[in-house]
């Protein structure tokens, strides 16, 4: 009788290990999708931008120096709860350095 405790105490904590260590992956894989997507969505931003890059709207368009920006338009991978906005700031020799912000 003492040995069918003893193996019931030592499955009940096996078991209660096992399903805190999968509760617990379970956090981090969240956390690791919605970074990915957020990822995703700073990425499809930055490629919207680049095509704003003109001489003629240097100074006036969407690549003027400040921020932080709301950023315009519709991308498919910032989804519902993805808020990007972006900053621009000036660089040495006249080069601009644009930070995408993905909020989540």
């Amino acid at each position: 009788m003492v040995e069918v405790l003893v193996a019931a105490v030592v499955f009940v904590t096996a078991a209660a290990g096992i399903f805190a260590t999968v509760a617990q992956t379970q956090v981090g894989v969240k956390v690791s999708d919605a970074r990915s997507r957020a990822t995703l969505c700073g990425k499809e931003v930055l490629d919207g931008l680049s095509k704003e890059v003109a001489d003629s709207t240097w100074d006036t368009g969407a690549m003027a120096i400040g921020g932080p920006y709301a950023v315009a338009g519709s991308y498919p991978n910032c989804i519902a709860g993805y808020t990007p906005t972006y900053s621009v700031a000036a660089v040495a020799d006249g080069t601009r350095q644009v930070t995408v912000t993905v909020s989540w």
